[in-house]
């Protein structure tokens, strides 16, 4: 089976945010600056409330409150601004610039192959690491931050990406794994 698509700009930047929204390392990272910061606010509290305030209540709710703030306009809202901006950046480069354009997706016996403008790669099933569905493409992930994108516009029919993800499936013995968010 073979599928003719085009990776725009944006697919890669939607990738990207996907990754960032829902790689286990980032998603660990996000949780131990949270916590690190949260445990600096608690201990101010603690050292502050101690000496002036009368109600611990009332201002460890305030300390939690703020750090929630401060962790939203700090980290977390930036950060799919600062991905386009990166990517943007990489592609104005020259950087990563085979990932779009043109691209042509064979399913064949034992392996994957991908060809684009710039280069021809065949990828063995084995390989594959996990397939992912968000923001539009389906991600099929060859390392742990590399994926060929798939679009869905790449699909003619429901019938056409349904033979693709069932052959895909059957060849790999993995299940597409849809983001509960980025849908």
């Amino acid at each position: 089976m073979t599928i003719h698509t085009e990776v725009a700009k944006k697919d890669y930047v939607n990738f990207n945010l996907y990754h960032l929204k829902n790689a286990k390392s980032n998603k660990k990272i996000r949780i131990i600056v949270y916590t690190f910061g949260l445990a600096i606010f608690v201990f101010m509290y603690v050292f502050r409330n101690h000496y002036f305030w009368d109600s611990y209540v009332a201002g460890f709710i305030s300390q939690v409150i703020l750090w929630s703030i401060i962790y939203l306009l700090i980290f977390y809202l930036p950060a799919p601004l600062i991905v386009r901006l990166q990517v943007k950046m990489m592609l104005k480069d020259g950087k990563h610039n085979d990932f779009i354009g043109k691209q042509t997706i064979t399913l064949c016996d034992d392996h994957l192959e991908k060809t684009n403008l710039n280069e021809a790669s065949q990828i063995k099933y084995s390989s594959i690491e996990k397939i992912c569905h968000g923001y539009g493409c389906y991600f099929i992930y060859t390392g742990s931050i590399k994926a060929i994108i798939v679009p869905d516009a790449a699909f003619v029919e429901d019938t056409q990406k349904h033979e693709f993800l069932s052959l895909l499936k059957q060849k790999t013995g993995r299940s597409v794994i849809y983001s509960r968010r980025a849908r």
